[in-house]
């Protein structure tokens, strides 16, 4: 009497001829050749996935630094309204409505720098990555302001401590979708100690003027929405 190692595990037959109990016996080993195949197979992909990445200085680009570019530029237009508030108090010293805009700017301040504070903790932990620069070197320069990115990009690559992700690339002049990146499902880099994943992205040969909209969860939860504008060049 033979028992399959299978999911129909619980059937057990018991063949009445000699020939019925060979075919039987041959059926049940290419059974079990067959599952145990399958799980090295799934064993074999799943310690393959992470190989697959080889990230580099040009084909990656580091969602991190997309909110680094926008926390700057939001920190520097609210340092401009706070010095605009400030002017306007001198004149009008006794203006509540003033006074309570440039209490809520100092607040906004502070929140945008305690979140450059946090991420750019982050990135120090990531040294020795290598992702696309977010700021690009001189010569040469293919963009003047906001995010460079070029189409030959390949992956983008989240911080180990973002749960999950929504991208959308839109083309600034016709606000048509470009293309839209959204996962929760990662691969970490075994290279890099887990400390960062990796999502595939492709631009599909488009160059030009760019506006991203981001909304990322982190594991506690918090959801963060900003915008950022970019090129992305050949």
């Amino acid at each position: 009497m033979l028992t399959l190692l299978s999911p129909l595990a619980l059937i057990v037959i018991k063949p009445k001829t000699k020939m019925m109990r060979t075919k039987f016996l041959i059926l049940a080993v290419i059974c079990v050749f067959t599952f145990s195949c399958k799980n090295d197979d799934d064993q074999d992909n799943q310690d393959q996935n992470a190989e697959d990445f080889a990230i580099t200085n040009e084909n990656n680009y580091y969602e991190g630094d997309l909110y680094r570019l926008y926390l700057d530029a939001q920190i520097e237009i609210t340092n401009n309204e706070i010095i605009s508030l400030e002017e306007q108090l001198e004149q009008d010293p006794n203006n509540v409505e003033l006074q309570n805009m440039l209490d809520a700017a100092n607040t906004e301040l502070d929140e945008l720098e305690n979140a450059e504070s946090n991420q750019i903790a982050i990135e120090a932990t990531l040294l020795g990555v290598p992702r696309v620069p977010r700021i690009p070197p001189v010569p040469p320069m293919p963009c003047t302001a906001g995010a460079c990115i070029p189409n030959i990009l390949n992956y983008f690559t989240i911080s180990s401590e973002i749960l999950n992700i929504t991208i959308v690339f839109r083309d600034m002049q016709t606000e048509e979708e470009i293309v839209t990146l959204q996962t929760n499902e990662f691969t970490s880099l075994n290279d890099f100690d887990n400390i960062i994943s990796v999502s595939t992205i492709d631009f599909n040969g488009f160059t030009g003027d760019f506006i991203a909209d981001i909304q990322r969860t982190d594991a506690n939860n918090q959801v963060t929405n900003y915008s950022v504008s970019g090129y992305i060049y050949q």
